[in-house]
C-alpha cells in the first residue's frame, strides 16, 4: 500500500471539501472526505494490488479530491496541488486525456467550493437537462466572478452547456 496523502492537505482544506454530490443525467460529480481520501488515490496514483505506483501519474504534490462521471464515463478525477497555499484544483480526464498535463478550472479550493455551492442550485436542471441558454449564461458570468477572470476554463462551459434544453428555442 502507498504512503497516504491524507496528510497533505489541511483540516481547512477538508472542510472546504465539504461539498454536495452534483448529479447529472449521465453521472455525478462526488468529493472524497478525509476518511476516504487514501482509497481514492487507488487506480491513478497506485494499484492497490500491487501496491506500485502507477507510471505517469500527474506529480506526488497533486491529491484527487473528487470524481466528475457527468458524461457517463470516468471517472475523471479533481486533483488539488497540495504544494501550493491556494490548492489550485485541476481536473484529468481520463479516457484519453494527457496526465502529464492536467487541466487548471479553479485558482483556489475557495473558489471551487462557491462554484460547486453555486452549481448545486441548478441540480433538478442539470439531471433532467433542462438548464435554458439564459441560465447557462449566467452561471458562465457567476463562475467567471468567482475566479475574478472574463475567461471561463472550457471544462466549464463544456459541463454547463451539456445541460441545456436542447429543445429550447433560442430565437424567443
Amino acid at each position: 500500500m502507498q504512503d497516504s496523502v491524507k496528510n497533505k492537505l489541511s483540516k481547512e482544506a477538508y472542510e472546504l471539501l465539504k461539498l454536495p454530490t452534483l448529479e447529472f443525467k449521465y453521472g455525478t460529480i462526488e468529493f472524497l472526505t478525509e476518511d476516504s481520501i487514501d482509497d481514492g488515490q487507488d487506480g491513478f496514483r497506485y494499484n492497490s494490488l500491487t501496491g506500485e505506483k502507477i507510471d505517469g501519474w500527474t506529480g506526488e504534490e497533486y491529491v484527487i479530491v473528487g470524481f466528475d462521471y457527468s458524461a457517463g464515463c470516468g471517472p475523471d478525477p479533481y486533483i488539488i496541488k497540495a504544494d501550493d497555499k491556494d490548492l489550485p484544483v485541476y481536473w484529468l480526464m481520463t479516457d484519453g486525456g494527457d496526465w502529464s498535463n492536467p487541466e487548471l478550472i479553479s485558482s483556489s479550493l475557495e473558489n471551487f467550493n462557491k462554484i460547486i455551492n453555486y452549481l448545486s442550485n441548478y441540480s433538478d436542471a442539470f439531471i433532467s437537462n433542462i438548464l435554458l441558454e439564459r441560465e447557462a449564461k449566467e452561471i458562465i458570468e457567476k463562475i467567471q466572478e468567482i475566479e475574478g477572470s472574463d475567461s471561463i476554463n472550457d471544462y466549464w462551459s463544456a459541463l454547463i452547456y451539456s445541460t441545456v434544453d436542447e429543445s429550447e428555442d433560442f430565437n424567443d
